[in-house]
């Protein structure tokens, strides 16, 4: 299976980065006039939860959608894939690369385009892996992220990105269960919002680790 969606996504993708970050700006404003003498910190950390529980939302009416073609006669298990599966994952994926990149402004992250797609490249890479787990610590995740990230940069955006949908996308469309009428749609709509949640997560403990690391310095 070809990814040309998936490397063509993150470029696209890069383009909304002015306004994702103008959007940010004006949320973080609103909350500090409603929210008075509250830590910078405080105010990423309430914002960038906002940020994931939105989006998952979102996430989740993807999932709803594109799975209800199985309910309709006539279109059936095989039109469900090829008309609802590839529009879900791609709106999906385009709805996580874009939080990871609301949540690196909500911490008021500073880094240069391609080293914010490489990252959050790499945030993606981890979906599912060991570094998902609550346990491991925000050093341990900024570490395997930042030396992905380097790894990517090297090799060049448009190769690593294939190498990564090559890892996210068979195990997002080996989803069968997308496929049962009527069941499939809150499954579908669920798997989204929690993959989304999970990648919001992970984008906030590391976004959360690099902007402490650059205040102590």
């Amino acid at each position: 299976m070809k990814f040309d969606w998936f490397k063509g996504l993150l470029t696209v993708s890069g383009t909304t980065i002015p306004l994702i970050k103008n959007d940010v700006f004006r949320i973080k404003e609103d909350y500090k006039g409603k929210h008075r003498d509250i830590p910078e910190w405080e105010i990423a950390e309430a914002v960038s939860d906002e940020l994931i529980s939105k989006t998952a939302i979102r996430a989740g009416t993807s999932g709803g959608i594109t799975s209800l073609p199985a309910t309709l006669p006539g279109v059936g298990i095989l039109g469900t894939i090829l008309l609802g599966s590839t529009a879900d994952l791609i709106y999906v994926v385009k709805l996580q690369i874009e939080l990871c990149y609301a949540i690196s402004f909500a911490y008021d992250v500073e880094m240069e385009e391609e080293e914010l797609k490489a990252v959050t490249l790499a945030i993606l890479g981890f979906s599912g892996t060991t570094m998902a787990v609550k346990g491991v610590g925000e050093a341990v995740l900024k570490k395997g992220v930042d030396d992905l990230a380097k790894s990517y940069m090297k090799r060049g955006l448009e190769r690593s990105s294939a190498e990564v949908a090559e890892k996210l996308i068979p195990r997002m469309l080996g989803r069968t269960y997308k496929f049962i009428p009527l069941l499939s749609i809150p499954i579908a709509a669920s798997i989204n919002v929690s993959s989304t949640w999970m990648v919001g997560k992970k984008a906030k403990r590391y976004f959360t680790s690099w902007h402490e690391q650059v205040e102590s310095e």
